[in-house]
Order: structure tokens, then C-alpha cells, then sequence
């Protein structure tokens, strides 16, 4: 849900942006903006700047001087949120923001190829913006801010899970500069409005596979709220004769939280990759395995291998930093399974701390396998600290043979 609220506060400053450069906003408002829209996520870094270097050269409402206070405005509330931060976490950005980057190349040609996937959404507002820079002046801060957000979303490397969520807040921007480009002269109407349909059918075309599951997630977050856009996803019964992984993955980790909040005793710990849900539900202490909110991990060094595809926030890892926290439980596999599964699935071995532990001669020693039947039939594949209490539920416990252990 961030990126819905980063919408919001996207439109915000690029409306509040318009209103200063007609001169309708004060420079301390105007500046509190663009220092909210940093505070919502790392890309505000990025967009704020660039909206007062576009004051600052090419206002016309407000003058050089006003720009100045806006900024120093800006500038000093950052201040005390970046002083803050760093006598806190000892670092001026967000955790995700260093687990994110760092890749290099590898992680701007993602960048490239995510933009270019989700298209529909940042591509037909600046194809407009061309029509709208000179004959409608007050569209130029909403334009500034989608191709610097662009722009920013293309170096960060895109999504892990490469769905359109980042691009959200550009989208509103998309719609608003297509919107400009229809003239008031009625004679024009028709042309301007078959010009515009097709963009947006364009668009409705591109984005209808990929953008779903964005809005289905926020009606989900709703649904916490116990409102009336609740949805509730029960996943097909599993087929016990073979061996298969539930494809859902989004309502598989909604289903390990809730059975971890039967089983696990109140204070217990779990180390995952999937956190969100999974402590969400149960309420555990989670131990962050790829460094989102870990920042051990995060800060780490990272290591990639030739060949390797760049997953934002999940190239790093640390498997005995993970085994030293001496979690209740570990869960190495992402998916719940149609029958118990002691070895994760070899696509999991991608994750650092997941190959690391697996591999891990204390891992072996302190850990034991068990397989947790959930109430839809799946079942929920971890490994349980030796002594740790349970509380007694459906379990399988499996002996089987150790991989053969790296010197």
C-alpha cells in the first residue's frame, strides 16, 4: 500500500508545484511538500531537486527568491529527518534503498527491461508531454516529475517480482498529461478525443495483465480493515500422489502466517525470505534473510555470480549472521507443497542465506525438519530449532539424508 500513498502525495506536490509557480502557494508550504514526498520513499530524493531546479530556471509566477525559500524550507526540514536517521539507524536513507542497489549494470539493464515491460503506464504521458511544453505551460511540473520518476524507477532496477506496483505513481500523471493534450476548441473535439482513446486503449491493453494484481493487493490491504472490499482466496485443494508447489504464492504466505500463529508460542522467532505477511499473521519476530529490513544484511558487500539476474532486495544474504540469531524456526522454502518437502525447491537455492544455511554444518546439528498440514490440505515446510517448544498441531517429522556439506 506505500506505493498508493506515494501516489497521493506524488499528485500533491505536483499540484502544489503548479499552484507556486502561479504564485498560489507560499514558499514554506511548498518546500514541506517536496520534503513529505522524500519522506514516502526514496525516489522523492530524485523528484524533489528536480522540481526546484525547474523553479529556479524556468518559473514564471514564482520568483528566484521565492524558490530560495522553498528550498531552504525543503532543505532544513531534511535536515533533522536525515539527522534523525542516522543517529537511529546510522544511516541517512531508508534500509530498502541499500538492499536494493548496488548492482551495477546488471541492475540498470533490469531497470531497462522493467520500464519497458510495464510501458503502458509512463510511456503515452510523455509522448503527450511534446504537445503540452509550450501551449500549456502549467502541465511542466507534472511532466518534470514523470520522467525524473521514470528515469528513477529505470536505475533502481525494477521489482523482484516484476509486477507494475512501482509505477503506479506515474500512472495518475500518465492520465493527466493525456488529458491535456485535448484542446477547448470544439471544432477539434472529435480528432483530440480518437487521439486520446487510442492512447489510453493502448495503455488499458498494456497494463490489464500486469496491473491487476497491484489494485487486488490494496483491496486485500483493505480487507484487513474488515471493509467491504474484503477478498478472500482459497487455493485449489492440492494432488498428494505428486509432489507440487502452490503457485499462489501471495495467499500461500497469508495462509503460513495464520498456521505460524497456531503453532508457534507467543515470543518465538522465525527467519524467512517472504517477512511481510508471514509477521503480519503471527504476530513472531521475524528475521529478514535477503536485508529489506535487515541491516547487517543490507549494508553487506554483494557478490554476483556471471549469469546472475538482478532481484532487487534479494541478492544478499548472510547465512551464519541468520544462524547466529538462533531463530525458532527457519523456513527455506517459499511455497507451501502438496506433500512434505524437506529439501526446498532448487529455484530457492538463488537466495545467499538460503544456500548458505543449507549447506551449514550448525545448521544440521540444531535444526530438524518438520511439515506443517494446513487447513486447505498444503502443506508448510520448515525447520524447527531442537528444544524449541511447539504447540502440538498436524506435524510430520522427516529423518532424511544430508546434503553433502561444503569444506
Amino acid at each position: 500500500m506505500d506505493e498508493a500513498l506515494f501516489a497521493l502525495v506524488v499528485l500533491g506536490t505536483v499540484a502544489g508545484s503548479m499552484a507556486f509557480d502561479a504564485g498560489r502557494l507560499r514558499p514554506a508550504p511548498f518546500g514541506a511538500l517536496l520534503a513529505l514526498l522524500c519522506i514516502a520513499r526514496p525516489e522523492g530524493l530524485a523528484v524533489a531537486p528536480a522540481l526546484l531546479v525547474f523553479h529556479l530556471l524556468g518559473s514564471q509566477g514564482a520568483t528566484k527568491r521565492q524558490t530560495g525559500h522553498a528550498a531552504v524550507a525543503f532543505v532544513s526540514i531534511m535536515a533533522v529527518l536525515l539527522a534523525g536517521r542516522w543517529l537511529t539507524f546510522h544511516a541517512p536513507l531508508p534500509n530498502t534503498y541499500y538492499a536494493k542497489t548496488g548492482g551495477g549494470l546488471l541492475q540498470l539493464l533490469a531497470g531497462i527491461r522493467y520500464a519497458a515491460v510495464h510501458w503502458a503506464l509512463w510511456l503515452p504521458g510523455l509522448l503527450a508531454a511534446p504537445f503540452l511544453v509550450r501551449k500549456q505551460r502549467r502541465f511542466l511540473p507534472a511532466i518534470v516529475t514523470a520522467a525524473v520518476l521514470t528515469l528513477a524507477l529505470i536505475v533502481e532496477g525494477g521489482d523482484q517480482f516484476g509486477r507494475a506496483r512501482f509505477f503506479l505513481p506515474v500512472f495518475p500523471l500518465t492520465v493527466l498529461l493525456v488529458g491535456g493534450i485535448l484542446p477547448r476548441d470544439r471544432r477539434r473535439w472529435t480528432a483530440a478525443m480518437a487521439w486520446t482513446s487510442a492512447i489510453l486503449s493502448l495503455a488499458a491493453w498494456g497494463l490489464s495483465p500486469q496491473y491487476r494484481p497491484v489494485y487486488e493487493q490494496a483491496a486485500q490491504g483493505l480487507g484487513v480493515l474488515h471493509g467491504p472490499w474484503r477478498i478472500v482466496h482459497l487455493p485449489p485443494p492440492p494432488d498428494p500422489a505428486r509432489m507440487e508447489f502452490l503457485s499462489d504464492m501471495e495467499t500461500g504466505f497469508v495462509i503460513m502466517g495464520k498456521t505460524l500463529a497456531k503453532v508457534a508460542p507467543p515470543g518465538s522467532s522465525i527467519a524467512a525470505v517472504p517477512i511481510g505477511a508471514i509477521g503480519w499473521y503471527s504476530k513472531l519476530r521475524v528475521i529478514d534473510m535477503v536485508g529489506l529490513v535487515n541491516p547487517a544484511i543490507a549494508h553487506a558487500p554483494i557478490h554476483l555470480e556471471p549469469g546472475a539476474r538482478w532481484r532487487p532486495g534479494h541478492n544478499r544474504g548472510n547465512g551464519a549472521a541468520i544462524l547466529r540469531e538462533r531463530p525458532d524456526f527457519i523456513q527455506l522454502q517459499d511455497a507451501l507443497s502438496s506433500r512434505p518437502a524437506p529439501r526446498p525447491h532448487p529455484f530457492i537455492f538463488r537466495y545467499t542465506s538460503v544456500a548458505e544455511i543449507w549447506h551449514s554444518p550448525d545448521f544440521w546439528s540444531h535444526y530438524q525438519f518438520i511439515a506443517i498440514r494446513t487447513a486447505t490440505g498444503w502443506y508448510y515446510d520448515l525447520y524447527k530449532r531442537k528444544g524449541s517448544p511447539v504447540i502440538p498441531l498436524t506435524l510430520t517429522h522427516i529423518q532424511h539424508p544430508k546434503p553433502a556439506l561444503r569444506r
